[in-house]
């Protein structure tokens, strides 16, 4: 795996075109020449790390890489306010080739022009700073359900197995013994093993286990 930014497409339902996770990986200096340096401090709980533009023969501005197009567009998100539709961001580094350390699951809290020098040439960047959230674990199950496919995989789930069993009621008012009984009657309407995981995975998304 290389370095740089990696968003995955979005089902959002309110119209904003946000990828549903990013994928960060920051090459640790030594496994190759690498002209900006992150800056990752655990205890701080902050990372700061610059983005994809790089030295370009078509002049190619700070805004036409992809990378940066996409955290430009969801701090774009957080200065209007809208933190509920912020995507999470994975954070990796990479020590050496083929090993990868999970660094925390994160959120962007800021973003800056600055420069840097690349092969002896001035290169105007985004420098982004990241907030990593007190999560010990994160299960990814979750993750798949955030794309596009997933998202209408789930809706589909739910009209089909989940709102005819559940009616007009919440699953928040459901007693112990009557949510197994519910989640035992959802796997028997569903013939196929592989479609009662993910019918599960659904459930599991809305805060079931």
């Amino acid at each position: 795996m290389t370095g740089g930014i990696r968003p995955r497409s979005y089902f959002n339902p309110i119209g904003t075109k946000l990828p549903a996770y990013v994928v960060r990986v920051t090459h640790i200096a030594g496994d190759y020449a690498n002209p900006w340096h992150d800056v990752i401090d655990d205890r701080a709980g902050v990372i700061k790390y610059w983005g994809d533009a790089k030295h370009s023969e078509r002049a190619k501005t700070t805004d036409d890489f992809p990378g940066n197009r996409c955290l430009k567009a969801i701090y774009d998100e957080l200065l209007i306010g809208r933190r509920q539709t912020l995507p999470p961001i994975l954070h990796f580094s990479r020590p050496s080739s083929g090993k990868l350390v999970f660094n925390g699951l994160c959120v962007l809290e800021a973003m800056e022009l600055s420069w840097f020098e690349g092969k002896g040439r001035p290169i105007r960047n985004y420098r982004y700073g990241l907030s990593i959230l007190d999560e010990e674990y994160v299960d990814v199950d979750w993750l798949p359900n955030r794309k596009a496919g997933g998202a209408r995989t789930s809706l589909s789930h739910i009209r089909t197995y989940i709102l005819p069993l559940l009616g007009e009621r919440a699953l928040s008012e459901l007693t112990l013994s009557k949510l197994q009984a519910f989640i035992t009657e959802v796997g028997k309407r569903v013939n196929r093993r592989k479609t009662t995981e993910n019918v599960h995975i659904t459930l599991s998304s809305t805060g079931v286990s």
